[in-house]
């Protein structure tokens, strides 16, 4: 059977996981890059429609086109990592109630140190 103090331990490690997501999800800092890709869309739209064919001469002139695409890939980047991040610590989280309920479950199993 698991000790009431092993099972303690292993909810600070989930609760640890769930905080980190607080963390990483901090809706103020979301709606500000939400806000940012949303300019940077508007501004990508109105250089792409001013860009006029008969002048463009050089790659050059389309460097601020670029830049702004670029942009956007950048803020794309920001919000897939982040939610990489916060996946990781959902996923483990899950992993770790999963673990501790299979333990709960099965009584005449010994204590498995690995969590």
């Amino acid at each position: 059977m698991i000790p009431p103090e092993r099972i303690a331990d292993i909810l600070k490690d989930i609760e640890a996981n769930i905080r980190m997501l607080d963390v990483i999800t901090d809706l103020s800092i979301a709606q500000d890059d939400l806000r940012h890709l949303e300019e940077g869309i508007k501004a990508a739209s109105r250089e792409v429609v001013s860009i006029d064919p008969e002048r463009v001469e050089e790659a050059w002139d389309l460097q601020p086109l670029h830049d702004r695409v670029h942009f956007l890939t950048v803020t794309l980047r920001i919000f897939r990592n982040n939610l990489e991040r916060a996946e990781t610590q959902v996923n483990e989280a899950l992993e770790k109630t999963r673990d501790l309920i299979n333990k709960v479950e099965t009584p005449d199993t010994l204590e498995d140190d690995s969590l």
